[in-house]
C-alpha cells in the first residue's frame, strides 16, 4: 500500500464524518454516481472528496484504536472500549487548542442531532 500522509488521514476522517450525513445500505453506496431517489443528488464521494473507494477501504482496513481486553460481560462500556482512547485523545487535543468565546456559536444547522 502507498504511504499515507497526514493530509490523507485528515481527509479519511472527514469522509467518515461526511458519511454520517447519508443513509446507505453499504459503504459502497457512498461512491455511487447515480442517485437512489429522484430529487436527491448522488453521494459520489469519489468526485466530491477526491478519495477513491479503493483507497478508503484500504485505510479503513488498517484502522484500529486499541487492544480490547477480553471481558466475559458484554456491557455498554466494554463495547465502546476500542474507541475510548481515540475520543479521549481528540477531546484532550481540542481542550488544549480551542478556547470558546462569546463569538463562537454552534447552531442546529451546523451539527447533527
Amino acid at each position: 500500500m502507498a504511504p499515507t500522509s497526514a493530509g490523507e488521514v485528515l481527509k479519511f476522517l472527514c469522509v467518515c464524518v461526511l458519511a454520517t450525513r447519508y443513509e446507505f445500505g453499504s459503504r459502497a453506496d457512498l461512491w455511487a454516481t447515480t442517485a437512489r431517489r429522484k430529487y436527491m443528488l448522488a453521494p459520489a464521494f469519489g468526485e466530491r472528496t477526491g478519495m477513491s473507494r479503493r483507497r478508503f477501504d484500504a485505510l479503513w482496513s488498517c484502522l484500529t484504536f486499541s487492544l480490547q481486553v477480553d471481558d466475559a460481560n458484554d456491557s455498554e462500556a466494554s463495547r465502546w472500549q476500542l474507541v475510548t482512547d481515540c475520543v479521549t485523545s481528540i477531546n484532550a487535543h481540542r481542550a488544549s487548542r480551542v478556547t470558546p468565546s462569546d463569538l463562537l456559536c454552534v447552531e442546529e444547522s451546523t451539527c447533527k442531532w
